[in-house]
């Protein structure tokens, strides 16, 4: 299956990855994969296609609407992604012009358009969106994962710092103590400016 390490494991242990196993939360997920990977492009537009969708957004919603249970649907969209992708013959080798710094790819359009970049702002979006971001840097072996995720493991203890809480899960937090929707998105960006002031002056891409 290539190096599409991630999906396998979501398979068999999502919580490792999604806050909650859900269409939502693995659509979210992907897009953030397939800023580093864009192999994993083709295998939802195969997937939207087979479900006569007009794109991978709508063809998921499809799924959702048609089972009217999240967690089916959600088994039912990554059996279906992961069934397309053992069909590919997709290289092992990474991407060319994959991407290496998630902040400053989505940091921009966070601040002022964040559906450019998450579809529907929200916590849980943006949560997975850098979740999956990580993943394939990983599964890619690509040298930016370790500092990549040191990163976001440092900003972790900026918020715990912050809001006064053990909780090891930005994601959390920021639902807890700010909220799900686009406020939580916009504390985001205010907080890792305070943590980064230097991605205070990232232009858009």
């Amino acid at each position: 299956m290539g190096s599409f390490y991630t999906l396998e494991e979501i398979s068999n242990a999502p919580e490792r990855y999604l806050l909650s196993p859900s269409v939502e939360n693995l659509r979210a997920l992907i897009e953030g994969y397939s800023l580093v990977d864009s192999r994993l492009r083709a295998v939802v537009n195969s997937v939207g296609n087979s479900l006569a969708g007009p794109s991978w957004a709508h063809a998921s919603t499809k799924v959702l609407l048609a089972n009217g249970n999240s967690y089916i649907a959600f088994h039912e969209l990554l059996n279906l992604l992961l069934q397309q992708i053992s069909t590919l013959a997709a290289h092992k080798d990474g991407s060319e012009g994959a991407c290496a710094d998630w902040i400053a790819a989505c940091l921009p359009h966070l601040r002022t358009r964040p559906g450019v970049v998450l579809g529907r702002p929200s916590v849980s979006a943006l949560y997975h969106h850098a979740v999956g971001y990580l993943a394939a840097l990983r599964d890619l072996r690509s040298t930016a994962y370790i500092s990549e995720t040191e990163r976001f493991a440092q900003f972790g203890e900026w918020l715990r710092c912050q809001n006064g809480t053990t909780c090891e899960n930005w994601g959390v937090i920021i639902q807890v103590f700010v909220g799900e929707g686009v406020e939580g998105v916009e504390y985001f960006v205010s907080q890792w400016e305070a943590f980064e002031p230097g991605s205070r002056l990232l232009p858009p891409l």
